[in-house]
């Protein structure tokens, strides 16, 4: 069993810093898209699980 928060894999999460920078925007979407990993992150993870 893996438990990955959504707010993770939106973001891809790759560092607690960039949760961390995200927290105070959690309610602005479009601010949160900008802070996206492009990077190898959560998301990615997940993919690799599931896939």
């Amino acid at each position: 069993m893996f438990g990955l928060h959504p707010i993770h894999v939106f973001l891809n999460t790759d560092t607690l810093c960039r949760y961390e920078d995200a927290r105070p925007y959690f309610y602005d979407y479009s601010a949160l898209k900008t802070m996206r990993n492009t990077g190898f992150g959560a998301r990615d993870v997940l993919e690799e699980l599931v896939g």
